[in-house]
């Protein structure tokens, strides 16, 4: 697209002298010396061939000093070159003698008339509709060069989003091969469809066959957690999406696969959309029995304690636990 508004630019230059037509329009004094100049060059033009020329050929050196003033310097300054001219061949070349006197002469001076009219006219038209022209170009150049610059902002855009793309799936795989070694599981949870995601080391945790597209329901996480831990967190959790906040907690899940005890510690930050609302929570889990004991009678020892802190990037805003 660039290379078109580089075509554009060298049609308009290559049309640029006819642009130029009517001259000297900021200087209106030199081209009423060119004028007149003119003019006086047709008339000594009109002398030197008088003894040459038939009767009856007044005007021939006057026509193209009209024709050539009215395209060089405008229609205004054609139309008094036309009136010098008409004025100098009536005194001098149409009548019987040196006077303005127009007896018999009617008809020449007529035909005079309608011709002169004619040719401004027609340099007129000429003149309007090349600047009607110049001033289409100019606004398809404008229309293109702008179109060229939306463009290359939009390949700009794309290359930041690419790599701000490339930057996360880095951020990702840098993530989960961390999480992955510690033994971290995470996880993301969709508020509005209730569907969850976990990674390989949250089914690893919990003891459940991993899903082939790593979607599970509410109801089977908080089915996991420990009967006697199982309201308390649901209840967290809610507050967490209420407020769009940050919690933090310890508790208990029976595994599915081995009905063994594990104690988890587990993170989670909400966020909102653009109308407050919680859309999103997602979250870490990390399997600290070992830390504990193995005994299961420890019961929630930080359970109770869990607590939640509102998220900055949060608008705050209810109704998200309703749709837990």
């Amino acid at each position: 697209m660039v290379d078109n508004v580089v075509e554009y630019d060298g049609a308009s230059r290559r049309m640029r002298w006819t642009e130029r037509f009517p001259l000297f329009g900021h200087n209106p004094i030199f081209g009423l010396a060119c004028t007149l100049a003119i003019v006086a060059t047709a008339w000594q033009l009109r002398i030197a061939t008088d003894t040459l020329l038939p009767s009856g050929y007044p005007y021939i050196t006057f026509f193209p000093a009209v024709i050539i003033t009215s395209f060089l310097f405008g229609v205004r300054l054609g139309s008094l070159s036309a009136v010098m001219c008409g004025l100098i061949a009536l005194y001098y070349f149409l009548g019987p003698g040196e006077t303005f006197s127009t007896y018999g002469v009617g008809v020449a001076l007529a035909l005079y008339t309608l011709a002169v009219t004619i040719v401004l006219l027609f340099v007129r038209g000429i003149q309007s509709t090349n600047k009607q022209l110049v001033e289409e170009r100019e606004i398809s150049l404008g229309l293109a060069k702008a179109k060229a610059e939306v463009v290359v902002e939009l390949e700009r855009r794309i290359a930041e989003k690419n790599q701000a793309i490339a930057d996360l799936e880095d951020s990702e795989i840098t993530m989960h091969l961390a999480t992955e070694t510690a033994g971290i599981g995470l996880w993301r949870w969709h508020v509005p469809s209730g569907r969850i995601h976990w990674d390989r080391a949250m089914f690893e945790l919990y003891g459940i066959s991993p899903t082939a597209d790593g979607f599970l329901k509410y109801s089977d996480y908080i089915g996991s957690v420990h009967p006697d831990d199982a309201a308390e967190q649901d209840a967290v959790l809610k507050d967490s999406i209420t407020r769009c906040g940050t919690s933090t907690r310890e508790f208990r899940i029976r595994r599915k696969g081995d009905s063994k005890i594990r104690h988890i510690r587990a993170v989670e930050i909400a966020r909102a959309d653009l109308d407050g609302q919680t859309q999103w929570v997602v979250g870490t889990n990390l399997d600290v029995t070992e830390q504990k004991g193995t005994s299961p009678t420890l019961g929630h020892v930080f359970m109770g304690n869990g607590f939640s802190i509102p998220s900055p990037s949060c608008g705050g805003g209810g109704g998200g636990a309703g749709r837990v």
